[in-house]
């Protein structure tokens, strides 16, 4: 047989074949694998089931837990300090009303604009903790512009700035960098 010949008679193994095959190697490995406790077990044995005692408690009488919350007190006679003033919250919206999630909208629309070759302004895993600053909510995100020939370019920030209401939110300042 030549080898113009040869490869003219070998089969190709479908896709669909090897993953028949690769669901019932899985299916055996699972029937070798105990279930209840994981530990692989000889083909025909019986599965082994675990006895686990519970732990007796020690019985604590109400006497002996006030004796022994007053021993405990008397060992620790240093001064608690005092309680801390809980910190205060951060503001939630501007002096003009604009609240987070519109001043996000606006700075993401503004960014849509300045990406004229495309790309992406990663506002998910990408966004660093909006702050209000000067009155206005500020937006760090980290972004892949693409230039004039398609290229991403990597490493590059977006910032922006927006002030006003929720009504009418305002982008002050937007760039990428």
């Amino acid at each position: 047989m030549t080898a113009e010949n040869a490869q003219k008679t070998s089969k190709k193994i479908p896709v669909w074949a090897w993953v028949v095959i690769g669901v019932a190697g899985l299916a055996i490995l699972g029937a070798l694998i105990n279930p209840k406790n994981g530990s692989s077990a000889e083909v025909g044995s019986a599965p082994s089931a675990l006895a686990v005692a519970p732990k007796a408690e020690p019985a604590v009488t109400a006497e002996a837990a006030v004796e022994e919350e007053v021993a405990i007190t008397e060992e620790n006679e240093a001064p608690q300090p005092a309680a801390q003033a809980p910190a205060p919250a951060q503001k939630v919206a501007t002096s003009g009303g604009l609240s987070e999630s519109n001043a996000r909208e606006a700075c993401m629309s503004a960014g849509d604009k300045l990406l004229t070759y495309g790309g992406k302004i990663r506002w998910i895993l990408g966004a660093y903790p909006a702050q209000i600053v000067d009155d206005q909510w500020f937006f760090k995100v980290e972004a892949q512009p693409k230039n004039e020939y398609g290229t991403k370019i990597k490493h590059a920030m977006f910032e922006c700035y927006v002030g006003g209401s929720d009504t009418a939110p305002v982008v002050s300042d937007a760039y990428i960098y």
